[in-house]
């Protein structure tokens, strides 16, 4: 049997997404535009994704890292840099989708807020993967998996049934 059957377009073929997020949950977003067929180019701190050093390590990516930035491109951005902003918004000037999971007043310190973004890319689509919700008390609050399962109760469901939680 022969494979000569054509090679199907996936969905997102020639969309073009910048990935600034960083850890587990945000890459994991654009690993999965990736696997549908976008162009996703991961914007990396000089310092790097502290993903990078979960255990088990192989060289210099974590498996968690390999996981979640499967399919992509790094690129490395010093977003507190003129030179970095400069290539940023270079690089926002052909991508269709922006993500993040900076917390707002970093965003805002940065100049990358979608209000500041949006107006010098109107067609850009603008993602932020927020722990706790973009309003109310805690909107602006750092949140972990770990956490996140602490204050949900599904913590509880872990673990031995006579034993303590466990993440």
């Amino acid at each position: 049997m022969s494979d000569s059957s054509p090679e199907i377009a996936l969905p997102l073929a020639g969309v073009r997404v910048l990935d600034a997020t960083s850890n587990i949950a945000g890459p994991f977003g654009g690993a999965v535009l990736a696997d549908l067929g976008a162009e996703v180019i991961k914007i990396e701190t000089p310092v790097g994704d502290p993903a990078r050093s979960m255990s088990p390590v192989d060289g210099d990516r974590s498996a968690y890292f390999h996981i979640v930035n499967r399919n992509k491109s790094v690129e490395s951005v010093d977003l507190k840099s003129d030179e970095g902003k400069s290539r940023l918004n270079q690089l926002l000037t052909s991508a269709d989708v922006f993500l993040t999971n900076f917390l707002p007043d970093r965003l805002a310190s940065l100049g990358i807020d979608p209000e500041h973004l949006l107006a010098k890319h109107p067609r850009l689509i603008f993602g932020n993967l927020s722990s706790y919700g973009s309003t109310g008390p805690d909107a602006a609050a750092p949140g972990y998996d770990a956490t996140v399962q602490a204050r949900t109760g599904i913590m509880h469901v872990t673990g031995e049934p006579d034993g303590n939680p466990v993440r």
